[in-house]
């Protein structure tokens, strides 16, 4: 009957107290025997001086208490000693002999020499002593952290003198990883086989030059690999895809891991890790996920390891993709993977963002967030003499429970419990906030307190837990003080915002808020406001409202786009002339600093502008807790949101607090695709920005302003964007000027930003958590430079006389209001239209077509209100010519709707005009030809009905046809030219292009292959019009004809070259002539004998 369990009173679970099997090789021991006789030889080391050779306390000559322990494994060293005696035995010294196993410790006191003699006697108890240790000395392994050295006891092990069975033969073997394939535990673990010291070599420096960003060093190091006839191993590949990835090249990261995968090596975990790393990087969350899902699917599969998960978790939450981590979080006991506190703090912010409440309490109740159960999982007693002390429980990988005959040493869990319970606590408190941010967004003022409530209790007792590891005491301060705040914050939203909730005009709206956010699709070529409300509904939880709601604020998204640029007015739902100046700032972060500008000014209207999406999420809730309606958010890349989303000239000041320099790791010939400040964005702040309006730039990275000063001169000397420094005379005028020094003629300021820079308010926030995490005063290192653009004269002058003269024209649009308004008659929109179209011409001399087309459409309003709408179509039509120099769709879009007024109004010849106009330009960019084809069919439509224009008419009809023929309607072509031809035989001027239109409804009948319609067509061409059997183009057709029949392609061929010769076919002719040749071309022709009908 199995012995009864007891508890050990010993913390042995730093010691691994079960040996392993002897070598099988007893040539292997023999040598191991010669090392270690050889080492203890050649040792000078002063063996301990206790009295005694056993166990025992004595008192010294200085009146100190030694300890002597002997028989201690393999590879003690003092630093595990003193982790295994525990912190509360008070050590003086350790003299440890690692070469005979013996250490003398010695005690101030002889209670705690009794206490760690104690200690040692309970360990061993549990294990037993060890012999007499042999001398391994290749083998540098640490015996209190891995496996006990090899016991050799003829199979079996012995614990004092009692035979007992070990752990493998019973039936307990590790993973597969570990134990072999087979399941059973080898005699010895074979030497890990290293690769050679000039490869690993190698390798390091590949590593290093990836850490640092400088990706063309470390491929030139992966090229010396070859070069001295060495063969990269995974490592090598790791290294080299890791220094892609830090460098943002996924194109290169992917070329490398398909050179690996060719060289005949197998991808694992460190590999998927560094490829996911990058497109998480570069919000590619899909591409993340198929990595993982190639991993996953390679013969053998590999399981991915929580570092992996969370690696892809993290980039969820910056690219607010829920469903993909969702799917990943319910697959982890799949993978046989367990959450940590990070997993859970991950799906905390991303069920937070998704206003998911229910799914946030549930993860809150459930390992590892939910406090354990004061039950220890166990054994009960303490070990008998005959009982094992489980290998696998004191790694954690025992998964047999209470059903396991070995020794579980409930001190284990114990101490495990404290080792993680601050991180518990932390993720405790970063998962309740979201809980009460997320309740406090959908008005649910009791769900939100109890979620506060339990955030500050957990914070409370983080207070007295130790810090977690890897984390500064400082930083974990500045959080909880930051947590606090945002507490602080949230409650009074909650009392005051959500107590009103139900009163006439107190009801907080979060659809009001997300009605000023814009989130850019990573895939999106082009802005729509249909696609702002699916990224709203997939990553900030527009779910959760009714689809009135979603309906309503799509229709407002709408509004706010004046074709691909938004409208400011629209935006801030305000006047022209009360929307005021519109800042913008970039890379915004969590927004503590913009929250506080907008607070501090409500004129000012603010735009804060960050790619990620957890990021902007908390910007959102700063401006809904403190109801900040003068906060528009766009998340997405900033160059290119700039380009796709901001007007030109709309923007009086940008502020860009803290950039990531590219050489963050501190090496300036780092590389790097995620830097944010280049020159495609300079050029494009160059454009938003008003004339005379400034950048301000902050960083505390003095050589990085000074690189972006040098970035602002060189642009200008280029001419591509011209800045000019704001001088200390401009800014301060004859005030006290703080620091300064001039780069490249761009003056650098020392210190924090005031007033006069932009800076109104202070975020005392940022400031206070820099000077905590830097431990330096803020504002010393710091410098801030500004600039001001240069703009062109013209645009200066357009761009002046467009404010001045729309503001004059939208108040005469308005009237005067009152008795006032009425005596004055009410809106004047014909002195409107003037002013307008004043304002238009100005831009048009300055180039801004955009602008331009948008004072047209304003003309165009004011004639519609004033019941012309014949001047209507005439501004509509001026502003879609205007607007083909921006954006093809955008002119379309005013075309269509003057197109419409024409045919409404019988003006079919102005019709059939704007129709061509816009199958012109669809035919100059090449777009597809069944666009061309409808609107050339419109055309001809209108000019049919229209009067004394046929010639338009047979223009268009000929378009059309010439693209039916290239959509395979062929017969429809062919109606259509020999009505031409027959029409064009009746008009004196135009008979003789009617055998350009036979010409060409023959080769189409060529084309049909039937040599018998071919000749029936050819000799009703010639009845209809003599003249067209001795014509060029009859002889021309009718050689084509007898050559198609008679199957001779070099006649073909002959014929054609003759004919160009004298009159060059065009591309239309040639495109069906090679396909006409290519039904007379034998199978087996060579190629060589092809001729070029080009």
């Amino acid at each position: 009957m199995r012995a009864k369990r007891k508890h050990s009173s010993s913390r042995s679970q730093d010691l691994q107290l079960v040996p392993q099997a002897q070598p099988a090789s007893v040539a292997k021991k023999a040598r191991y025997q010669a090392e270690e006789n050889e080492t203890l030889a050649e040792a000078d080391t002063e063996p301990p001086t206790a009295a005694q050779h056993e166990c025992g306390v004595a008192q010294a000559a200085d009146g100190r208490w030694e300890v002597r322990l002997t028989d201690l494994p393999n590879g003690t060293s003092a630093k595990s000693l003193r982790a295994f005696l525990g912190d509360e035995v008070e050590l003086s010294s350790v003299r440890l002999d690692a070469q005979a196993g013996q250490a003398v410790i010695t005690m101030t006191t002889r209670p705690g020499a009794e206490s760690c003699l104690k200690r040692w006697e309970g360990f061993a108890a549990a294990v037993g002593s060890a012999p007499k240790r042999r001398r391994e000395a290749p083998r540098r392994q640490s015996a209190w952290k891995q496996t006990a050295e090899p016991w050799s006891r003829a199979g079996s092990d012995s614990i004092k003198g009692v035979q007992v069975e070990p752990m493998e033969s019973r039936g307990f073997s590790e993973s597969e990883e570990e134990a072999g394939q087979g399941g059973e535990m080898p005699a010895t673990k074979p030497a890990k086989q290293r690769s050679p010291d000039a490869l690993q070599q190698l390798i390091r420096k590949i590593a290093d030059f990836a850490s640092r960003r400088r990706l063309h060093d470390a491929v030139r190091t992966f090229g010396e690999i070859e070069k001295r006839g060495l063969q990269p191993s995974v490592q090598a590949y790791a290294s080299l895809i890791n220094a892609y990835v830090n460098s943002g090249d996924m194109v290169g990261a992917d070329s490398a891991f398909t050179q690996m995968l060719a060289a005949g090596l197998r991808s694992n975990v460190v590999v998927c890790t560094a490829l996911l790393k990058g497109y998480c990087r570069c919000g590619d969350v899909q591409g993340a996920n198929s990595v993982l899902e190639k991993l996953l699917n390679q013969e053998p599969p590999v399981k991915p390891d929580l570092r992996l998960v969370n690696t892809l978790l993290r980039g969820c939450v910056r690219a607010g993709n829920l469903a993909v981590a969702e799917s990943v979080f319910h697959r982890l006991q799949q993978w046989e993977l367990k959450p940590d506190a990070s997993t859970c703090c991950f799906m905390g912010s991303l069920l937070g963002q998704g206003l998911q409440v229910k799914k946030i309490a549930a993860l809150l109740s459930r390992p590892p967030l939910a406090a354990a159960p004061p039950e220890v999982e166990g054994s009960e007693g303490v070990p008998s003499e005959t009982q094992e002390a489980c290998r696998f429980w004191l790694k954690g990988k025992c998964k047999k429970g209470a059903a396991c005959p070995f020794f579980h040493d409930p001190a284990i869990e114990l101490a495990k419990r404290a080792a993680s319970e601050p991180e518990r606590l932390a993720a405790v408190a970063c998962v309740g906030l979201d809980h009460a941010r997320a309740a406090a967004l959908l008005r649910r003022p009791l769900a939100c307190k109890r979620a506060l409530r339990a955030v500050e209790h957990a914070l409370g007792a983080a207070k007295d837990a130790p810090r977690v590891r890897g984390s500064s005491k400082e930083r974990q301060d500045s959080n909880r003080r930051d947590q606090e705040l945002e507490i602080e914050l949230i409650r009074r939203f909650a009392d005051n915002s959500l107590a009103s909730t139900g009163k006439k005009g107190h009801g907080f709206n979060f659809v009001d808020f997300l009605g000023r956010c814009f989130l850019i699709p990573a895939d999106a070529s082009t802005a729509t406001a249909s696609a702002f409300v699916q990224e709203l509904a997939r990553s900030w939880g527009l779910k959760k409202f009714r689809p009135a709601a979603r309906r309503g604020l799509q229709q407002r998204l709408q509004q706010c786009l004046d074709g691909a640029h938004l409208r400011w007015t629209h935006v801030f739902d305000c006047s022209a002339e009360s929307l005021g100046p519109v800042h913008l700032e970039l890379g915004a972060g969590g927004g503590e600093w913009v929250a506080a500008q907008a607070a501090h000014d409500s004129h000012v209207k603010w735009v804060a502008l960050e790619i990620m999406r957890d990021r902007a999420h908390s910007i959102l809730e700063k401006a809904a807790f403190q109801d900040l309606r003068n906060i528009c958010i766009i998340c997405g890349e900033a160059a290119r949101t700039l380009e796709s989303l901001v007007p030109s000239n709309s923007v009086s000041h940008i502020f860009i607090n803290f950039p990531e320099p590219p050489f963050v790791s501190g090496d300036e010939a780092a590389e790097s695709s995620f830097h944010m400040m280049t020159d495609e964005l300079f050029i494009e702040m160059h454009r938003i920005l008003q004339s005379g309006c400034r950048i301000t730039i902050l960083s505390d990275n003095a050589r990085y302003m000074r690189t972006l000063a040098k970035t602002v001169a060189g642009l200008s000397s280029a001419g591509k964007a011209h800045f000019t420094s704001a001088t200390p005379k401009i800014l301060w005028g004859s005030g006290e000027c703080p620091e300064h020094e001039t780069v490249h003629g761009v003056e650098l300021y020392q210190g924090w930003p005031t007033a006069v820079c932009g800076h109104a308010a202070r975020d005392s926030g940022t400031t206070l958590r820099y000077a905590l995490v830097r431990r330096l005063p803020f504002p010393r290192n710091s410098s801030h430079l500004v600039v001001t653009p240069s703009k062109d004269t013209w645009k200066f002058q357009g761009a002046s006389a467009y404010f001045r003269l729309v503001k004059k024209a939208e108040q005469k649009m308005k009237g005067g209001g009152g008795l006032w308004g009425y005596l004055s008659g009410g809106p004047k929109y014909d002195e409107a239209i003037e002013i307008y179209q004043q304002a238009a011409n100005q831009y048009k001399m300055a180039k801004m077509w955009q602008e331009a087309g948008s004072c047209f459409v304003q003309c165009a309003f004011c004639a519609e209100k004033s019941g012309s709408q014949s001047d209507q179509a005439n501004y509509l039509s001026e502003a879609g010519n205007v607007l083909k120099k921006v954006s093809t769709q955008l002119a379309v879009e005013q075309l269509e709707q003057a197109v419409s007024i024409y045919s409404a109004g019988g003006r079919f010849q102005q019709a059939g005009k704007l129709l061509l106009s816009v199958a012109e330009l669809y035919e100059a960019e090449r777009l597809q030809h069944k666009e061309c084809k409808a609107f050339y069919k419109r055309a001809a439509e209108m000019f049919e009905l229209a009067d004394h224009s046929e010639s338009n008419f047979s223009k268009c009809n000929l378009k059309y046809a010439e693209f039916a023929a290239k959509d395979g309607e062929l017969e429809e072509a062919i109606r259509i030219f020999e009505a031409e031809g027959e029409k064009a035989l009746g008009k004196t001027l135009l008979q003789f292009g009617a055998k350009e239109h036979f010409l060409n409804a023959g080769i189409l009948h060529l084309v049909g292959g039937d040599s018998v319609t071919v000749n029936l067509a050819l000799d009703k061409y010639r009845s209809l019009d003599p003249r067209f059997a001795s014509s060029r183009e009859g002889e021309l057709l009718g050689n084509l004809a007898q050559a198609f029949e008679d199957g001779d392609v070099d006649a073909f061929v002959e014929k054609l070259g003759d004919f160009d010769a004298i009159k060059p076919l065009d591309a239309w002719k040639t495109e069906f002539l090679v396909k006409v040749k290519e039904h007379l071309q034998p199978a087996n022709a060579h190629a060589t004998e092809a001729v070029d009908l080009s």
